[in-house]
């Protein structure tokens, strides 16, 4: 793939517990030699974070330091997790709707440019709290999708980084990190591709079947309850199934906007593309399928 992103800073956020292999410091060591060595000024800072309070005023000061200094970071998490949460070294818990609200929050800032790396297990589970009515969370995300060791973390994650920093290729990075270590533990998630899976789910599975007609019935409720309109209930029926079966591109070209902040950076639509005709056309005759 090719990488539609940027970047000019390097942020560590350190959740790791003091008596677990400190693989957040030995990355920001090495990390930090590798810039000197190729005599880059890219900062590299290190953020030591022992709770959910202190993960949360991280967030929100990379925010602020990214509206007031125009800073643009790529973040690495490093600490635990599971499926529902972050977990801190004080035995505070953070849901990942949480974290997504606060990186969306940076990511709208940085116009869709914020790639987050993580080592923190199943941390690609991150992800099922979007939806792609809302501004994407991240541009993109590398992260476990399953339990992983700190061995395999340090590994997979220094040769990325060694590979970025000393390249600036994405792809070359990517390659390292797969030759490093087990990659198929990893969940590689870039915003397009999300909003694709997003968009093919909202059309196969909510517009059409079953889930129209749930959709139908739902939306009856709704008017009835709220919008008290005047047709008969079979007339709103009829209604609702017609508004339905109409194309869903223009909905889709309106969701993509928002999730890829097109709408309030048009800029980035030179970065950004989706065709809502053909992609609709496609889920419907079956030529696009996505697990």
């Amino acid at each position: 793939m090719t990488a539609t992103f940027f970047a000019d800073a390097f942020i560590i956020i350190d959740a790791v517990p003091a008596t677990d292999l400190q693989t957040g410091r030995r990355l920001h060591e090495d990390m930090t030699d590798w810039l000197i060595h190729t005599k880059q000024e890219m900062p590299c800072e290190r953020h030591i974070c022992s709770n959910s309070k202190n993960f949360k005023d991280i967030l929100i000061r990379i925010r602020n330091d990214v509206i007031c200094k125009g800073t643009i970071p790529i973040l690495h998490i490093e600490g635990h997790a599971r499926r529902e949460a972050m977990s801190f070294p004080d035995g505070s818990h953070l849901e990942w709707s949480s974290v997504f609200t606060l990186l969306r929050a940076i990511n709208v800032a940085c116009k869709n440019n914020l790639f987050l790396s993580s080592g923190a297990c199943k941390s690609a589970y991150v992800y099922r709290e979007v939806s792609i009515t809302e501004a994407c969370p991240v541009w993109g995300l590398l992260a476990p999708e399953t339990t992983v060791t700190a061995g395999e973390v340090e590994k997979g994650f220094s040769a990325f980084y060694e590979k970025l920093i000393h390249t600036k290729n994405f792809d070359i990075s990517l390659d390292a990190f797969s030759n490093a270590i087990d990659s198929s533990k990893f969940a590689l998630i870039i915003s397009d591709e999300i909003f694709r899976k997003g968009a093919y789910k909202y059309i196969k599975y909510y517009c059409s079947g079953s889930g129209r007609k749930k959709r139908v019935e739902d939306l009856l409720t709704v008017s009835r309850n709220w919008y008290r309109l005047k047709q008969k209930l079979k007339d709103e029926r009829k209604l609702i199934k017609k508004a339905l079966k109409e194309p869903h591109a223009p909905y889709l070209i309106k969701f993509y906007r928002k999730f890829m902040m097109i709408d309030i950076y048009p800029e980035n639509a030179k970065r950004f593309s989706f065709d809502a005709k053909s992609f609709e056309r496609g889920v419907k005759d079956g030529s696009i399928v996505i697990k």
